[in-house]
């Protein structure tokens, strides 16, 4: 007969697997965020270069966590609507030609 704990199958394979995630597993969801924010942050600082924004000011506000949400909605819709003023200009302009 066996002694000692009951272990499940994985336990066998992976030992220090319960150990990690009682230490470090609360703090995954806030690694993802700050890598998650990072990447945005670039991204909207070089888009405010091209929409003619203030670069680092998209940045930070890209960072903070509760403005950084509701901040890349402000930045999607502006990416929209430069596209769309783009797609009108192609549109004069071939109207231009065909007259």
């Amino acid at each position: 007969m066996r002694t000692g704990m009951p272990t499940a199958w994985w336990q066998q394979y992976f030992p220090d697997l319960v150990p990690f995630m009682l230490t470090v597993g609360p703090y995954l969801p806030f690694a993802w965020w700050v890598v998650w924010s990072v990447a945005f942050a670039v991204g909207n600082y070089f888009l405010a270069r091209r929409l003619g924004g203030r670069p680092w000011l998209w940045a930070l506000l890209t960072l903070l966590p509760v403005v950084g949400l509701f901040f890349q909605l402000y930045v999607g819709y502006k990416a929209l609507y430069a596209i769309l003023d783009r797609v009108d200009v192609l549109r004069q302009v071939r109207e231009r030609i065909r007259s």
